[in-house]
């Protein structure tokens, strides 16, 4: 039998649509993935959910694979749900600024694979509490994603490290010390 573990995969677009994947502990001590798309709308999602839930079906996984019809509220919902069961997080995104929900995945010790943006370096470092892969590479990100599944010892190493980061920089009391410093600017 496989190790029980869950996993989180979050893709967040301009919008704020969102894919979600994760994995909750099934009975029989397997693992459970489950994937929330926004929508069927779009052949990107159609195509990225079908890869996935055949490629965890092929190594034994269940996987049950939902769409939210774009319900931006359920999918938040879904989201902050599952990072609270989640073993692993992953954030796909193609062109999106340094994404909050990778703060939020640090902040609670999960080891991260993130699509490598510009800054996102600050929160996970490459080889110590995550990894980072290419933009639109689902093949990459479910190998990378496999591989530590299967590697309990660089899982552990990765959700220590990210205990570890000091995320202070990213502190409500430091962002609004630095919007009122860039409002003072402004005024002179």
């Amino acid at each position: 039998m496989k190790k029980a573990l869950s996993v989180i995969i979050s893709a967040c677009l301009v919008g704020a649509m969102a894919l979600s994947m994760a994995g909750c502990k099934a009975k029989d001590d397997t693992t459970k993935i489950g994937i929330a798309m926004p929508t069927k709308s779009l052949e990107r999602w159609n195509r990225d959910g079908s890869f996935l839930e055949e490629e965890f079906k092929k190594l034994g996984y269940e996987v049950e694979l939902k769409y939210s019809d774009n319900d931006v509220t359920q999918q938040v919902s879904d989201i902050e749900n599952l990072i609270s069961r989640a073993d692993i997080s992953v954030h796909v995104a193609s062109n999106e600024g340094l994404p909050r929900v990778v703060i939020q995945y640090v902040l609670t010790g999960k080891p991260c694979l993130v699509t490598h943006l510009p800054g996102i370096e600050r929160i996970v470092a490459n080889g110590v509490n995550g990894e980072h892969f290419p933009s639109n590479c689902i093949e990459i990100l479910a190998a990378r994603l496999i591989a530590l599944m299967s590697d309990s010892a660089k899982l552990r190493a990765y959700a220590e490290e990210a205990k570890r980061m000091d995320l202070s920089a990213w502190g409500v009391e430091t962002m609004l010390e630095t919007i009122n410093e860039a409002y003072g600017i402004a005024q002179r």
